[in-house]
């Protein structure tokens, strides 16, 4: 994150005051005019020619993009999706619904997966031309089974293992003993657990039933899990929860990767090309428009996740993904063969496997990205030589003029300085540059001095006034200090996580801080999720609060969600079917407690009414199944 250009700001103003510094010290009869009339002249026609093949090399690009819309009719392709519809797959129902797709010369149908199905089999069998796998694609490769990987989408896999806290599951060595539910295409969990030395044979391991219900009801303490989708489920239920991820222990594999088989590199060449730039288009807009694909997707494709969710979904993506550090899909050979190596640990892969052929490599050269954006620069530069050229024979035929110009140029500085700090103390959130030598604040923002009240000289005094408590202090400089270190390596910003900040009217303000270090200077970006933090606080309270009020009732209350899963029940309920809140919530109540002769009766009853093809009753009546096998007559309101 650069904050508001400082960087190029700040570079720019040393750049500029070291020139005045040597025109001080430069004697005023400079070189020889013709010296300069050569420089300028080469400039110039270096500029010609490289516009000239700029131009030239841009056209040939262009037409070779469009190469397949040329041709008139679109071919018809299949996409192969590894789940269900869900914001996972966003990049390609933008590249979809804005037309990239078809700008590309293909109409694409994109395919969830159904039960039993997996997406390597459905290409592999000629039944779909591209799929969505897993890291393990590697191992269908090493198994003789012709895949090529064409763009790792997540940088990072999203696969955790997710156990709720009153599991008793608080780090990864404690789950030996504990159940835990492992769904297919979980080799890197595997390779997690041996390199932290915990042998499978001391985990009970049961078949992912592909929900949390199970989670829930206790019949496994932890379970395999994306960290961009279940983990909402757990937090809008008001559970606390604890995730464990293998890049944590080195196991760092390539998230949702597209891919396709040799035979449809082979004979359509051209076709696969278009393909990959249009979907990576489409993901590019869709990771900067989220909400707009997010309102594409529950209308056009599922509801089967809320909004909510989505969004969650689309900001631990973005995450994944990287797109503001890493290229788009990008793969690095070494990445791959790191994952091969892991793989050959755990013996599901011959050692001396090699990568050729299964990283794509496009014959016709279509994806001209990077070239459109190099001879960009290299126009950029060219303009920028050319414009030091003028400026050069500028400064040479007003040499008499140099002072009062250069004393114009540094008003003209502090200007541009204040129009900055305007513009920064304008933003809502408090920002802070601080000398990287010997830590003096050097700035502090209106909106820094409007929150917190503090109006620090240094680090040392702000950590005196921001943490009072000696011990809580102390806690807060160990923490901040290797988030330092990282952002200075970076020279990106870091966020350094959530810190608890004293203000001088004496309320406690919740916030997050970035670090970002820029040439002399640490830029330090405070965000205050106080509300935030309350609004968290108060759900969960108000949510404790209805299930009081429920359990204190003197009738029977069940809520159900759309597939007929029971996730409220109140002590009545559990008096009736003689069972306690764990066996009931998370089971399905058609399926465990209304007698089987009625069931699909009742069943087909509640879906009607979800779908709104009949309408709600005041009254009705039918038998409900206890623990006991003891048919009730319940009566509805």
């Amino acid at each position: 994150m650069n904050l508001f250009g400082i960087e190029n700001f700040v570079n720019s103003i040393t750049i500029y005051k070291k020139h005045l510094n040597r025109m001080d010290h430069t004697d005023k009869n400079m070189a020889d005019k013709k010296m300069y009339k050569y420089i300028f002249n080469s400039i110039i026609q270096f500029l010609f020619l490289s516009t000239l093949t700029f131009l030239a090399m841009l056209t040939t690009c262009t037409a070779d993009d469009n190469l397949n819309v040329s041709k008139g009719r679109l071919q018809t392709v299949t996409l192969q999706l590894k789940w269900k519809h869900q914001f996972q797959f966003a990049g390609y129902y933008a590249a979809l619904e804005k037309g990239y797709y078809s700008e590309a010369g293909l109409d694409v149908k994109i395919i969830e997966i159904q039960s039993g199905e997996e997406s390597i089999n459905k290409v592999i069998d000629g039944k779909a031309d591209f799929g969505i796998a897993m890291s393990d694609l590697i191992l269908n490769r090493a198994n003789g089974q012709p895949v090529v990987a064409l763009a790792a989408i997540f940088q990072h896999s999203p696969l955790i293992i997710l156990a709720p806290k009153a599991s008793g599951i608080g780090n990864i060595h404690t789950l030996t003993g504990k159940r835990l539910g492992l769904e297919a295409h979980s080799a890197e969990l595997i390779a997690y657990l041996e390199n932290e030395n915990i042998s499978l044979e001391k985990i009970k391991l049961h078949p992912h039933d592909y929900d949390i219900s199970n989670l829930i009801s206790g019949k496994v303490d932890a379970i395999s899990a994306y960290s961009t989708d279940e983990p909402f489920l757990l937090f809008n239920k008001g559970i606390e929860y604890s995730t464990f991820t293998p890049r944590s222990g080195g196991i760092d594999f390539y998230g949702d990767t597209l891919f396709t088989s040799e035979v449809q590199i082979k004979e359509n060449p051209e076709r696969v090309s278009a393909f990959l730039n249009a979907s990576l288009k489409g993901w590019q807009y869709a990771l900067e428009n989220s909400e707009e694909i997010i309102d594409l997707i529950l209308s056009k494709y599922t509801q089967r996740h809320s909004r909510e969710h989505l969004l969650f979904e689309a900001q631990h993506s973005k995450a994944l993904i990287m797109p503001d550090l890493v290229q788009l899909g990008y793969m690095n050979p070494g990445r791959w063969n790191h994952i091969a190596e892991t793989y050959a640990k755990l013996g599901q892969i011959d050692k001396n496997f090699s990568l050729k052929g299964f990283m794509y490599v496009s014959e016709s050269g279509a994806d001209y990205g990077w070239l459109k954006r190099i001879l960009s620069i290299l126009l950029t530069i060219c303009l920028l030589l050319g414009l030091g050229a003028i400026i050069l024979v500028f400064l040479n035929r007003k040499l008499s003029k140099e002072i009062n110009e250069r004393k114009e140029a540094v008003e003209k500085l502090k200007e541009s300085e204040k129009k900055l700090y305007t513009i920064i103390d304008q933003n809502p959130f408090p920002i802070a540059f601080v000398d990287e030598l010997d830590e003096n604040i050097i700035y502090w923002s209106q909106s820094a001095l409007d929150i917190f009240g503090h109006n620090p000289s240094n680090l040392m005094e702000w950590y005196e006034l921001a943490y009072p408590d000696p011990a809580y202090r102390e806690q807060a400089i160990n923490r901040w200090k290797p988030f330092l270190e990282k952002a200075h390596k970076r020279k990106r910003a870091v966020n350094t996580g959530e810190y608890r900040i004293a203000c001088k009217d004496g309320t406690t303000k919740i916030c997050e801080i970035f670090a970002q270090f820029i040439p002399g200077n640490l830029v330090v970006t405070m965000n205050d999720i106080t509300e935030r933090k309350k609004v968290e606080k108060e759900i969960i309270q108000q949510k404790n609060k209805a299930e009081t009020y429920l359990n204190l009732a003197s009738i029977m209350f069940i809520g159900l969600d759309a597939s007929g899963t029971v996730d409220i029940a109140n002590q009545k309920a559990c008096d009736i079917l003689e069972c306690s809140k764990q066996e009931i919530i998370g089971f399905n109540w058609f399926d465990d407690f209304i007698p089987s002769r009625i069931r699909n009766d009742v069943r087909s009853v509640f879906k009607q009414l979800m779908q709104g093809e009949v309408e709600l009753v005041e009254y009705f009546e039918n038998l409900v199944l206890t623990k006991s096998g003891i048919e009730k007559q319940i009566s509805w309101h």
